[in-house]
């Protein structure tokens, strides 16, 4: 993701992309993407298969609150 910069992984990483990248288990993903919340370098928006996961960065951050608001809308 860092290689990529504030514009690459429109929508954010899901746990799927994740899986695809690594080919790690679904365990391992989960588990993998948590690390990361605890550590700082993410953050996580949304629930079960609707997570998204965000680089903690400035640019970053205003996409997951803008892509947060966008979900809330949509949602009843």
């Amino acid at each position: 993701m860092f290689e990529e910069g504030p514009g690459g992984f429109k929508g954010g990483m899901s746990a799927e992309k994740y899986i695809r990248i690594t080919e790690a288990s679904r365990a391992t993903a989960t588990r993998d993407l948590q690390d990361l919340v605890e550590k700082g370098a993410f953050i996580r928006h949304g629930e079960l298969r609707h997570t998204r996961y965000f680089l903690a960065i400035q640019d970053q951050i205003a996409t997951a609150e803008f892509y947060q608001s966008k979900q809330s809308l949509t949602r009843p």
